[in-house]
């Protein structure tokens, strides 16, 4: 089955404080407009509710789409997910549930200047935070990389204005494969980030690798330019919803993909 690949960037960290304080920047990255969703809301089911999903061996295709695009038209506004589907061609892009339970993640360590071991502990804290919202994502740190499916490493500083970034390889089934994030140390300019600022951009990264898109609203966390290190209520309802639809097109009939 093909493997589709995306790069989901995060770049320059732009935070104006007052007079007497420095410059510090906030990630920071263009994306295309993205038409807002329907504003009706109606209560989720439950992920494992008969009625929508069908029965244990599975609803039809059909079905399943058109209870996925239900469920996107029932959050409305409240979630952010429209934007996931100009990537991925109207596929619902996840890690299965059964690795979501025990994701593999290995953090690649160079001698770096400037890296401490400080920011292996921000990037862990950052998965820690996505863990504490129930949603049956666990990280499992592993030394190998060879045999992770997340896989982290710092670097210097990127050559244009981006201190992150995050790579995602998915079936076409819309199952998530691999994950690779890179963060770096310092803006483009070479000014080191502050902890603060990596922090975010760690989790920025994170909610990347898992699953979530760009979101159009400043106040999120996966907004394109990241403002504090702090999951959003719209980022957590987001999550929680794309963990409740199973990875698969929202297209009846389903798209066929060429080699």
């Amino acid at each position: 089955m093909r493997s589709r690949t995306l790069t989901i960037s995060l770049a320059g960290l732009v935070l104006l404080l007052a007079a007497d304080r420095l410059l510090r920047r906030h990630p920071a990255v263009t994306v295309d407009v993205v038409a807002p969703p329907s504003t009706r809301r109606a209560p989720l089911p439950a992920r494992t509710d008969p009625a929508v999903f069908g029965t244990p061996a599975g609803p039809s295709p059909g079905t399943q789409a058109a209870a996925s695009r239900a469920l996107l038209d029932a959050a409305g506004s409240s979630v952010y997910l429209s934007a996931m589907f100009s990537e991925t061609d109207s596929v619902i892009r996840r890690w299965t549930d059964a690795d979501a339970d025990h994701l593999r993640i290995a953090f690649v360590i160079d001698d770096l200047p400037g890296w401490t071991s400080a920011d292996q502990e921000l990037a862990r804290s950052a998965l820690t935070e996505w863990e504490r919202l129930g949603l049956g994502i666990r990280f499992t740190e592993v030394l190998d990389t060879t045999g992770a499916q997340i896989v982290v490493r710092w670097l210097p500083r990127f050559s244009f204005d981006r201190t992150g970034q995050a790579d995602l390889k998915w079936d076409d089934q819309g199952r998530v494969r691999h994950a690779a994030i890179e963060l770096a140390l310092a803006d483009k300019d070479g000014r080191p980030l502050p902890a603060e600022a990596k922090r975010a951009v760690a989790l920025h990264e994170v909610g990347h690798a898992i699953g979530l898109p760009h979101s159009d609203r400043a106040d999120d966390l996966m907004y394109p330019t990241t403002r504090g290190p702090v999951i959003s209520a719209r980022d957590s309802a987001t999550i929680r919803l794309l963990y409740r639809l199973p990875p698969s097109s929202i297209k009846w009939p389903a798209p066929t993909y060429t080699p």
